[in-house]
Protein backbone atom coordinates (compact mmCIF):
# COMPACT_ATOMS: atom_id res chain seq x y z
CA UNK A 1 0.00 0.00 0.00
CA UNK A 2 2.77 2.47 0.92
CA UNK A 3 4.71 1.80 -2.28
CA UNK A 4 1.55 2.13 -4.37
CA UNK A 5 0.65 5.47 -2.78
CA UNK A 6 4.21 6.71 -3.16
CA UNK A 7 4.25 5.81 -6.87
CA UNK A 8 0.87 7.52 -7.31
CA UNK A 9 2.23 10.68 -5.67
CA UNK A 10 5.37 10.70 -7.83
CA UNK A 11 3.34 10.06 -10.98
CA UNK A 12 0.86 12.83 -10.16
CA UNK A 13 3.63 15.35 -9.44
CA UNK A 14 5.44 14.39 -12.65
CA UNK A 15 2.30 14.72 -14.78
CA UNK A 16 1.58 18.10 -13.21
CA UNK A 17 5.07 19.32 -14.10
CA UNK A 18 4.54 18.02 -17.64
CA UNK A 19 1.26 19.94 -17.83
CA UNK A 20 3.03 23.19 -16.95
CA UNK A 21 5.43 22.62 -19.86
CA UNK A 22 2.76 21.45 -22.32
CA UNK A 23 0.50 24.42 -21.64
CA UNK A 24 3.14 26.69 -23.19
CA UNK A 25 3.23 24.74 -26.49
CA UNK A 26 -0.26 23.31 -26.98
CA UNK A 27 -3.86 24.32 -26.22
CA UNK A 28 -5.72 22.50 -23.49
CA UNK A 29 -8.14 19.86 -24.79
CA UNK A 30 -11.05 18.12 -23.15
CA UNK A 31 -10.41 14.36 -23.17
CA UNK A 32 -11.93 11.07 -22.04
CA UNK A 33 -10.56 10.11 -18.64
CA UNK A 34 -8.82 6.73 -18.39
CA UNK A 35 -8.33 6.71 -22.16
CA UNK A 36 -5.25 6.03 -24.28
CA UNK A 37 -5.48 9.25 -26.32
CA UNK A 38 -6.32 11.29 -23.22
CA UNK A 39 -3.26 9.91 -21.42
CA UNK A 40 -1.05 10.76 -24.40
CA UNK A 41 -2.35 14.34 -24.52
CA UNK A 42 -1.72 14.74 -20.79
CA UNK A 43 1.82 13.45 -21.21
CA UNK A 44 2.91 15.13 -24.46
CA UNK A 45 0.44 17.98 -24.97
CA UNK A 46 -1.05 16.31 -28.05
CA UNK A 47 -1.66 12.86 -29.47
CA UNK A 48 0.88 11.58 -32.05
CA UNK A 49 3.02 14.66 -31.48
CA UNK A 50 6.01 13.32 -33.44
CA UNK A 51 3.84 12.84 -36.54
CA UNK A 52 1.91 16.09 -36.28
CA UNK A 53 5.07 18.17 -35.98
CA UNK A 54 6.55 16.54 -39.08
CA UNK A 55 3.33 16.91 -41.04
CA UNK A 56 3.29 20.63 -40.26
CA UNK A 57 6.85 20.93 -41.60
CA UNK A 58 5.85 19.02 -44.72
CA UNK A 59 2.86 21.32 -45.23
CA UNK A 60 5.16 24.34 -45.18
CA UNK A 61 7.58 22.78 -47.65
CA UNK A 62 4.73 21.96 -50.05
CA UNK A 63 3.30 25.47 -49.78
CA UNK A 64 -0.27 24.24 -49.26
CA UNK A 65 -2.94 26.92 -49.82
CA UNK A 66 -4.54 26.05 -46.44
CA UNK A 67 -8.14 26.39 -47.59
CA UNK A 68 -10.00 23.30 -46.31
CA UNK A 69 -8.89 20.31 -44.23
CA UNK A 70 -11.24 17.34 -43.87
CA UNK A 71 -10.64 15.29 -40.72
CA UNK A 72 -12.42 11.97 -41.17
CA UNK A 73 -12.49 10.07 -37.91
CA UNK A 74 -11.84 13.21 -35.89
CA UNK A 75 -12.32 11.58 -32.47
CA UNK A 76 -12.06 14.43 -29.91
CA UNK A 77 -10.40 16.89 -32.31
CA UNK A 78 -6.67 16.44 -31.67
CA UNK A 79 -5.68 16.47 -35.35
CA UNK A 80 -8.43 18.88 -36.37
CA UNK A 81 -6.95 21.45 -33.99
CA UNK A 82 -3.22 20.89 -34.45
CA UNK A 83 -3.16 20.15 -38.19
CA UNK A 84 -6.09 22.46 -38.84
CA UNK A 85 -4.60 25.47 -37.05
CA UNK A 86 -3.28 26.91 -40.34
CA UNK A 87 -6.35 26.16 -42.45
CA UNK A 88 -9.12 28.62 -43.19
CA UNK A 89 -11.74 25.92 -42.59
CA UNK A 90 -11.89 22.43 -41.06
CA UNK A 91 -14.61 19.82 -41.50
CA UNK A 92 -14.38 17.33 -38.62
CA UNK A 93 -16.36 14.10 -39.08
CA UNK A 94 -16.95 11.84 -36.06
CA UNK A 95 -19.81 9.34 -35.66
CA UNK A 96 -19.39 8.12 -32.07
CA UNK A 97 -21.71 10.15 -29.80
CA UNK A 98 -19.30 10.29 -26.86
CA UNK A 99 -16.38 11.36 -29.03
CA UNK A 100 -18.56 13.88 -30.85
CA UNK A 101 -19.67 15.55 -27.59
CA UNK A 102 -16.02 16.22 -26.65
CA UNK A 103 -15.17 17.19 -30.23
CA UNK A 104 -17.85 19.90 -30.00
CA UNK A 105 -16.17 21.26 -26.84
CA UNK A 106 -12.70 21.31 -28.37
CA UNK A 107 -13.51 22.55 -31.89
CA UNK A 108 -15.47 25.75 -31.39
CA UNK A 109 -15.60 28.69 -33.73
CA UNK A 110 -16.70 29.52 -37.24
CA UNK A 111 -13.76 27.76 -38.94
CA UNK A 112 -14.98 24.37 -37.76
CA UNK A 113 -17.88 22.43 -39.25
CA UNK A 114 -18.69 19.29 -37.27
CA UNK A 115 -20.55 16.34 -38.78
CA UNK A 116 -21.87 13.52 -36.61
CA UNK A 117 -21.91 10.55 -38.96
CA UNK A 118 -19.53 8.04 -40.54
CA UNK A 119 -18.04 8.26 -44.02
CA UNK A 120 -18.17 5.25 -46.31
CA UNK A 121 -18.66 4.16 -49.92
CA UNK A 122 -22.47 4.37 -49.85
CA UNK A 123 -25.19 6.01 -47.73
CA UNK A 124 -27.09 4.04 -45.11
CA UNK A 125 -26.65 2.86 -41.53
CA UNK A 126 -23.80 0.85 -40.00
CA UNK A 127 -22.76 -0.32 -36.56
CA UNK A 128 -19.93 1.36 -34.71
CA UNK A 129 -18.00 -0.21 -31.82
CA UNK A 130 -15.90 1.53 -29.25
CA UNK A 131 -13.80 0.64 -26.22
CA UNK A 132 -13.77 2.73 -23.05
CA UNK A 133 -10.00 2.38 -22.60
CA UNK A 134 -9.25 3.58 -26.14
CA UNK A 135 -12.00 5.56 -27.81
CA UNK A 136 -9.63 6.13 -30.72
CA UNK A 137 -10.15 2.46 -31.61
CA UNK A 138 -13.77 3.12 -32.54
CA UNK A 139 -14.53 1.30 -35.78
CA UNK A 140 -17.23 0.11 -38.14
CA UNK A 141 -18.27 -3.49 -37.41
CA UNK A 142 -20.54 -5.97 -39.16
CA UNK A 143 -24.15 -6.08 -38.00
CA UNK A 144 -23.79 -9.63 -36.66
CA UNK A 145 -20.53 -9.00 -34.83
CA UNK A 146 -21.93 -7.40 -31.68
CA UNK A 147 -25.30 -6.80 -29.98
CA UNK A 148 -26.82 -3.46 -30.82
CA UNK A 149 -27.02 -0.57 -28.37
CA UNK A 150 -28.62 2.82 -28.43
CA UNK A 151 -26.52 5.91 -29.06
CA UNK A 152 -26.92 6.81 -25.38
CA UNK A 153 -25.69 3.43 -24.11
CA UNK A 154 -22.70 3.82 -21.80
CA UNK A 155 -21.31 0.37 -22.61
CA UNK A 156 -19.04 1.43 -25.45
CA UNK A 157 -18.09 -2.18 -26.22
CA UNK A 158 -21.53 -2.54 -27.76
CA UNK A 159 -22.24 -1.62 -31.35
CA UNK A 160 -24.01 1.68 -31.88
CA UNK A 161 -26.05 2.30 -35.06
CA UNK A 162 -24.79 5.38 -36.90
CA UNK A 163 -25.72 7.20 -40.09
CA UNK A 164 -23.31 6.67 -42.97
CA UNK A 165 -22.81 8.98 -45.95
CA UNK A 166 -20.39 9.40 -48.83
CA UNK A 167 -17.75 12.07 -48.29
CA UNK A 168 -18.69 13.57 -51.67
CA UNK A 169 -22.19 14.19 -50.30
CA UNK A 170 -21.01 15.70 -47.00
CA UNK A 171 -18.76 18.34 -48.55
CA UNK A 172 -20.00 21.22 -50.71
CA UNK A 173 -19.39 20.57 -54.41
CA UNK A 174 -17.48 23.85 -54.81
CA UNK A 175 -15.26 23.36 -51.73
CA UNK A 176 -11.50 23.63 -52.38
CA UNK A 177 -10.12 20.65 -50.46
CA UNK A 178 -6.38 20.79 -49.85
CA UNK A 179 -5.94 17.93 -47.37
CA UNK A 180 -7.83 14.95 -45.98
CA UNK A 181 -6.83 13.09 -42.83
CA UNK A 182 -8.44 9.63 -42.50
CA UNK A 183 -8.23 7.55 -39.31
CA UNK A 184 -11.14 5.11 -39.32
CA UNK A 185 -9.60 1.85 -38.11
CA UNK A 186 -9.62 -0.20 -41.29
CA UNK A 187 -12.42 1.60 -43.15
CA UNK A 188 -10.08 3.93 -45.07
CA UNK A 189 -10.69 2.32 -48.46
CA UNK A 190 -14.46 2.76 -48.20
CA UNK A 191 -14.02 6.42 -47.25
CA UNK A 192 -11.95 7.01 -50.40
CA UNK A 193 -14.43 5.09 -52.56
CA UNK A 194 -17.07 7.57 -51.42
CA UNK A 195 -14.88 10.59 -52.24
CA UNK A 196 -14.21 10.19 -55.98
CA UNK A 197 -15.33 13.75 -56.81
CA UNK A 198 -13.17 15.26 -54.07
CA UNK A 199 -10.19 13.20 -55.21
CA UNK A 200 -10.40 14.84 -58.63
CA UNK A 201 -8.85 17.88 -56.88
CA UNK A 202 -5.86 15.69 -55.95
CA UNK A 203 -5.71 16.74 -52.28
CA UNK A 204 -2.94 15.62 -49.96
CA UNK A 205 -4.18 12.59 -48.00
CA UNK A 206 -2.98 11.43 -44.59
CA UNK A 207 -3.98 7.96 -43.41
CA UNK A 208 -2.76 4.96 -41.45
CA UNK A 209 -2.45 1.33 -42.47
CA UNK A 210 -2.52 -1.48 -39.91
CA UNK A 211 -1.54 -4.88 -41.28
CA UNK A 212 -4.22 -6.81 -39.40
CA UNK A 213 -6.83 -4.76 -41.29
CA UNK A 214 -5.24 -5.04 -44.74
CA UNK A 215 -3.08 -8.19 -44.96
CA UNK A 216 -5.87 -10.27 -46.55
CA UNK A 217 -7.68 -7.44 -48.35
CA UNK A 218 -8.08 -7.52 -52.13
CA UNK A 219 -7.66 -3.74 -52.21
CA UNK A 220 -6.36 -1.17 -49.73
CA UNK A 221 -6.50 2.60 -49.43
CA UNK A 222 -2.91 2.74 -50.68
CA UNK A 223 -3.53 0.55 -53.75
CA UNK A 224 -6.68 2.56 -54.53
CA UNK A 225 -4.71 5.82 -54.45
CA UNK A 226 -1.83 4.29 -56.39
CA UNK A 227 -4.21 3.63 -59.28
CA UNK A 228 -5.08 7.33 -59.24
CA UNK A 229 -1.39 8.23 -59.64
CA UNK A 230 -0.54 9.06 -56.02
CA UNK A 231 2.94 8.62 -54.50
CA UNK A 232 3.53 7.90 -50.82
CA UNK A 233 5.67 9.08 -47.94
CA UNK A 234 5.63 6.55 -45.10
CA UNK A 235 6.48 7.54 -41.53
CA UNK A 236 7.14 5.17 -38.64
CA UNK A 237 8.65 6.06 -35.28
CA UNK A 238 10.66 3.68 -33.09
CA UNK A 239 7.94 4.01 -30.46
CA UNK A 240 7.09 0.89 -28.38
CA UNK A 241 3.48 2.09 -28.23
CA UNK A 242 3.11 1.63 -31.99
CA UNK A 243 0.99 -1.31 -33.23
CA UNK A 244 2.87 -4.60 -33.39
CA UNK A 245 3.67 -7.87 -31.63
CA UNK A 246 5.11 -8.01 -28.11
CA UNK A 247 8.50 -8.92 -29.55
CA UNK A 248 8.39 -5.91 -31.87
CA UNK A 249 7.42 -3.64 -28.97
CA UNK A 250 10.35 -4.90 -26.89
CA UNK A 251 12.71 -4.23 -29.80
CA UNK A 252 11.28 -0.73 -30.26
CA UNK A 253 11.62 -0.02 -26.54
CA UNK A 254 15.27 -1.05 -26.63
CA UNK A 255 15.84 1.07 -29.76
CA UNK A 256 14.21 4.16 -28.27
CA UNK A 257 16.22 3.83 -25.04
CA UNK A 258 19.58 3.20 -26.71
CA UNK A 259 19.28 5.40 -29.80
CA UNK A 260 16.63 7.91 -28.71
CA UNK A 261 13.51 8.87 -30.68
CA UNK A 262 13.86 8.15 -34.38
CA UNK A 263 11.56 8.51 -37.38
CA UNK A 264 11.91 6.21 -40.37
CA UNK A 265 10.78 8.00 -43.54
CA UNK A 266 10.57 6.64 -47.08
CA UNK A 267 9.32 7.84 -50.45
CA UNK A 268 7.45 5.04 -52.22
CA UNK A 269 5.52 4.28 -55.37
CA UNK A 270 3.47 1.65 -53.54
CA UNK A 271 2.69 0.39 -50.03
CA UNK A 272 2.37 -3.34 -49.45
CA UNK A 273 -0.83 -4.51 -47.76
CA UNK A 274 1.24 -6.55 -45.26
CA UNK A 275 2.94 -3.46 -43.82
CA UNK A 276 1.91 -1.30 -40.86
CA UNK A 277 2.41 2.46 -40.89
CA UNK A 278 0.89 4.84 -38.30
CA UNK A 279 1.19 7.66 -40.83
CA UNK A 280 1.21 7.66 -44.64
CA UNK A 281 1.10 10.84 -46.71
CA UNK A 282 -0.25 10.43 -50.25
CA UNK A 283 0.76 13.14 -52.74
CA UNK A 284 -0.19 13.50 -56.38
CA UNK A 285 2.71 14.47 -58.71
CA UNK A 286 0.37 16.69 -60.73
CA UNK A 287 -0.32 18.72 -57.62
CA UNK A 288 3.08 18.73 -55.93
CA UNK A 289 6.70 18.06 -56.83
CA UNK A 290 7.29 14.67 -55.22
CA UNK A 291 10.94 13.72 -54.73
CA UNK A 292 13.47 12.69 -52.11
CA UNK A 293 14.01 16.34 -51.20
CA UNK A 294 10.67 16.35 -49.40
CA UNK A 295 12.01 13.87 -46.85
CA UNK A 296 14.69 16.17 -45.43
CA UNK A 297 12.24 18.05 -43.22
CA UNK A 298 10.78 14.81 -41.83
CA UNK A 299 13.91 13.08 -40.56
Amino acid sequence: MFISRLLDYITMKWLYQKSLINNHSAPQLAVHSNDYIGASISLYGMFEKEYIERLQKLFDQLDIPYRLLIDCGANIGNHAIHLGSRFQAVVAIEPHPRNYDILAVNCRGSKYKLIRMAASSAPGEMLLSGFASNMGATKIVQAAARPQASAADNDTALAIPVEVQRLDDMIAADAAVDAIKIDVEGHELQVLQGATKILEQRPLIIFEQIAWDTATADETAASFLQKLGYKFITLKANDPLEPGSKLQKIALLASSILAGPKMNVELRDAVSREETFPCIVALHPRQYIVNEGLLSCLL
